[in-house]
This record gives C-alpha cells, sequence and structure tokens, in this order.
C-alpha cells in the first residue's frame, strides 16, 4: 500500500505518519489512514469522536510522538 502521507511530509515538512498522536487546536487525536481523494490533509480521529475529520496539516497542529512535541 502506498504511502498517501508521503505527500504532506514532503510538502509541509511535517512528520505525519498512520497511527501518529496530535493535537490540533486543543484536541487531541489519532492521524488514521489517508482519504486519497484528499492528499492535502490529514485524516484524524478525535478523542471520543467515531469518524475521522479533515485537518490541515499545518493549521494549529502539534505533533506528539514519542514523549516529544513538535508544534507546527
Amino acid at each position: 500500500m502506498p504511502d498517501l502521507y508521503a505527500y504532506v511530509r514532503r510538502t509541509y515538512g511535517v512528520p505525519a505518519r498512520v497511527g501518529s498522536m496530535v493535537e490540533i487546536d486543543g484536541r487531541n487525536g489519532r492521524i488514521v489512514a489517508a482519504n486519497p481523494s484528499s492528499l492535502h490533509y490529514l485524516n484524524v480521529i478525535f478523542d471520543g469522536d467515531s469518524f475521522p475529520s479533515l485537518c490541515h496539516p499545518t493549521w494549529r497542529v502539534t505533533y506528539l510522538s514519542d514523549g516529544e512535541e513538535q508544534a507546527i
């Protein structure tokens, strides 16, 4: 399966990967499989939600990985 977030990482310089935890505008969530029709955005399931939301990769996003935060 192709890495659909490779475009987002190259274009926006962010560490977006499926399974990564993020905080967006104060809400925590997890990046899920990309939607091929919206490759410029992240598919994020926020804590407590049932369905993913499309989020811009640099708008109020903090990428959380291995206990480190990387604010964008």
